[in-house]
């Protein structure tokens, strides 16, 4: 037992973001029309520019060396989606690549598109029409989308139109737009959930064995807010879900934290769990979590995982193993003066994307504020598997601190090769460098699993405006939370290793009525997202390199933890 701790803490350190989340993407979507004859331009009223037109796909390589841009495309926007009756904040940006196409799953619309050309390959539809047409109905939302490499079949969730159970897809072959089946996962119910409840933020991950999925869960109180209760790991055999006749769920086993919490110990299985991708077929799956309670990480693994008799280890705290603590993430830097400088939800130190194992190493990002500094940074830790060991934690950051860095997520191949995807902005001095911008940055890691870098950072996509914020119209100070994300991707390409495919946010152009007739119900800058496929070209095999680095050892170890206060309950 490492600290005690009372309920009174916990509902204000946890209820308030995910509410915020939940309340933003369950309400109901205004009923827009269709509306057919889109305009083929509209006007940016600060630059003059005509923005609504998609930009040029790039269909060639770009530079050169070592890290290159290979092409890349615009996926859906917030037009395209209010164009389907849809207007959700975030689009909890999330994509998957297969054999030769790239699948767009997010809040509002379903899209798939050529890998080689980049164009819509069907027209695209709404993420609550996708459910329905295999067998399932509304959604609302959180998506999370995966390429099995081993039945080459896809995989996807999202809760349901209730936010209490958890929809999961799986497609019969390749082919995105062909046939699918869908199963319900039982989210939250019972006694602990009298007037319903929300399964929250589900994660995703093809766990060896097994399938994972991690829900944040909250109860709806008398008043209609919503209470933490504690989170959900439901494990499932992973045959079983792409059975030919599945997904088959009688493989489920349930891990359940529940209030009251007495312990942390017994509270703190993590929050926003992540299971680890793994083609690893061995007797256990590994997850990773930020603490639900502390400014630090965990993990544990689920011993024979998929099967009967599943069961779940002690958790372990990265700081006692390597890791270091820090302070929660701050509300990132744009380049405009003014209330709205600093007004972006760089979201908490969750893990919100995809994690990877590769070579009995783990690897995963998170957004973090070192402790004693004053900017985000996207942090990369790299773990050993067997013994839950921290290897190395590497930032992508700014020591100047005029930038912040946030939204990342990254894929790894079986050479140890990595790309990271990430937010960058930044603050007034830095102009129009300061915009939302999408970037990629490669490494290799060294045998005491360290990171070196592979040539220089790639600008995917900058945005074309200045400032983003939501709810009110230009020149209007930001009111509430400025929601970004919650989600990117990063994915390796099935057909070659040194292929990565990003995808990620990026504001698109300014609300205006002149720019949207039916009113500024979305915000104040459209949000559009952008695909990426970035390459390792040149690079020398793992036996080439020089493994080890005079002067590049481990990462320094803070043990500094925030005290947890005892509380009455």
């Amino acid at each position: 037992m490492k600290f005690q701790f009372g309920l009174a803490a916990i509902a204000v350190a946890l209820v308030t973001p995910a509410v915020a989340s939940a309340t933003e993407e369950l309400t109901p979507k205004p009923a827009f029309a269709e509306r057919r004859n889109l305009p083929r331009a509209i006007r940016d009223p600060v630059t003059g520019n005509n923005i609504v037109e998609p930009s040029a796909p790039i269909l060639a390589p770009v530079g050169s060396g070592p890290f290159r841009l290979n092409r890349g495309f615009e996926g859906t926007s917030d037009y395209d989606s209010r164009a389907l009756g849809s207007a959700l904040i975030p689009p909890d940006t999330m994509g998957a690549v297969g054999t030769s196409q790239y699948v767009q799953l997010i809040n509002g619309s379903f899209s798939v598109y050529s890998k080689s050309t980049g164009a819509l390959l069907a027209p695209r539809i709404t993420d609550s029409a996708f459910w329905t047409r295999i067998g399932g109905g509304a959604t609302g939302g959180d998506p999370r989308v995966l390429f099995d490499t081993v039945t080459n079949r896809w995989l996807a969730i999202g809760f349901d139109g209730s936010g209490a159970n958890i929809r999961i897809a799986v497609s019969a072959t390749d082919d995105a737009l062909g046939a699918w089946r869908s199963a319900v996962v039982p989210g939250v119910s019972g006694p602990v959930f009298p007037r319903g409840g929300l399964a929250d933020y589900p994660t995703l991950s093809l766990s060896g064995n097994a399938v994972l999925i991690g829900t944040n869960d909250f109860s709806i109180t008398p008043t209609n807010t919503f209470r933490y209760e504690g989170t959900t790991l439901n494990v499932l055999n992973r045959a079983d879900v792409f059975d030919a006749s599945g997904p088959i769920l009688s493989s489920l086993t349930k891990f359940e934290t529940r209030r009251p919490f007495l312990t942390l110990a017994d509270a703190d299985r993590g929050f926003a769990i992540q299971g680890v991708n793994s083609n690893d077929m061995g007797s256990s799956a590994t997850v990773v979590a930020a603490s639900a309670f502390l400014n630090d990480k965990l993990t544990y693994d689920i011993n024979n995982a998929g099967f009967a008799g599943a069961t779940q280890t002690a958790q372990i705290y990265l700081s006692d193993v390597g890791g270091q603590v820090y302070d929660a993430p701050q509300a990132a830097r744009q380049p405009v003066s003014g209330p709205n400088a600093r007004i972006l939800d760089a979201l908490d130190d969750r893990i919100s994307a995809n994690a990877w194992e590769a070579n009995g190493r783990i690897y995963f990002v998170s957004t973090v504020t070192p402790t004693g500094t004053d900017n985000n940074v996207v942090r990369i830790t790299v773990m050993d598997k067997a013994t839950k060991t921290v290897l190395s934690e590497t930032d992508i950051n700014d020591p100047s601190g005029k930038f912040d860095f946030y939204q990342g997520s990254l894929a790894v191949n079986d050479q140890g090769q990595l790309v990271v995807g990430f937010n960058r902005s930044g603050d007034v001095s830095t102009g129009q460098d300061g915009r939302v911008s999408i970037f990629a940055r490669a490494y290799r890691t060294f045998a005491n699993g360290t990171l070196g870098q592979l040539g220089d950072d790639i600008l995917i996509k900058q945005s074309l405006v200045d400032e983003y914020h939501n709810g009110s119209p230009i020149g209007q100070a930001a009111v509430g939370r400025q929601r970004w994300g919650d989600y990117s991707a990063v994915n390796l390409d099935p057909n070659n290793q040194r292929s990565f495919w990003v995808t990620g946010q990026f504001a698109r152009e300014y609300n205006t009525l002149e720019n949207h007739p039916e009113g500024n119900g979305s915000g104040f800058a459209r949000w559009g997202t952008y695909i990426a496929a970035v390459d390792l070209t040149g690079v020398p095999e793992p036996g080439t390199w020089l493994m080890m680095v005079a002067g590049f050892g481990f990462v320094g170890v803070s043990m500094r933890r925030r005290a947890a206060a005892t509380v009455a309950a």
